[in-house]
């Protein structure tokens, strides 16, 4: 099999993933949820985590 690239595409996305990593790992979207809680009637949830 044979591969040719005929292009390549390139982005500049600074610190944004190693942030977003260290947010994952640190679960900070769980603290913000255990933080301020919705009082189990919201239909999201103030951290992009799990919808209640």
């Amino acid at each position: 099999m044979e591969c040719v690239v005929t292009s390549a595409v390139k982005k500049r996305l600074g610190a944004l993933p190693v942030a977003a990593e260290d947010l994952r790992r640190l679960d900070a979207a769980g603290t913000v949820d255990r933080l301020c809680p919705g009082g189990g009637i919201a239909h999201v949830t103030h951290g992009p985590g799990q919808v209640e």
